[in-house]
């Protein structure tokens, strides 16, 4: 099997140092269309989820996407289409997103390792979520997150607990949002976002003292 860069895992753990190294990577000029197509998507994925400026992910994405499919690099190929549904989603075109990412869902559950399986059913979560379809959000939340327990402690942790901690309550599962914010406030008791869902949990569930 063919080696995926080390720079596309250290996204995971630690997205600023992989963006760097990437960005350098790119505008050396000596990497082999492997090495770009994975930079190309560290890059894509960096301005998807943390940077205010989403739609520069556009070009990479496409560089990437090309790059995986004359390579027959599979993984990297759904990794980039999810970050194209991502895009997608982020210009309020849900049903487009939601299309694509049950086009690469069965492959996505057959081929990535959780960490990158991740992605996939968390956007598809997402697409659900928007639409208030929140039985269907629930339950992708949810894969997300058993996909995050099985790998060590990551920035995408605190975000996806807090999101479906938002999805229960709104359908009225109070007990386990507030279990699930209480929990991840354990790990990272300076989350401020954390801290906004548990207290909207506790108030909603009529537990005005807690939350203040």
């Amino acid at each position: 099997a063919d080696a995926v860069p080390d720079l596309w895992d250290l996204h995971f753990r630690d997205p600023a140092a992989a963006v760097a190294r990437a960005e350098a990577l790119l505008a050396g000029g000596g990497a082999d269309a492997r090495a770009r197509a994975w930079a190309d998507l560290t890059v894509a994925f960096q301005h998807l989820f943390f940077t205010a400026v989403p739609g520069e992910a556009r070009a990479p994405l496409d560089r990437a996407q090309q790059g995986f499919v004359a390579l027959g690099d599979r993984r990297g190929e759904i990794l980039a289409r999810t970050g194209h549904a991502r895009l997608l989603l982020i210009e309020q075109q849900v049903e487009a997103a939601r299309a694509t990412l049950l086009g690469i869902y069965p492959d996505a559950l057959r081929l990535l390792p959780p960490q990158d399986r991740f992605w996939v059913v968390n956007a598809l979560g997402a697409t659900y979520y928007f639409t208030d379809r929140m039985d269907e959000a629930i339950r992708y939340l949810h894969e997300a997150l058993e996909a995050l327990r099985t790998v060590p402690p990551s920035p995408q942790l605190p975000t996806v607990m807090s999101n479906l901690a938002a999805a229960l309550v709104t359908v009225g599962d109070y007990a386990p949002a507030i279990e699930l914010d209480a929990g991840i406030l354990a790990q990272y008791p300076n989350n401020a976002k954390i801290w906004m869902s548990y207290g909207h949990a506790l108030k909603t569930a009529g537990f005005q003292e807690r939350a203040i």
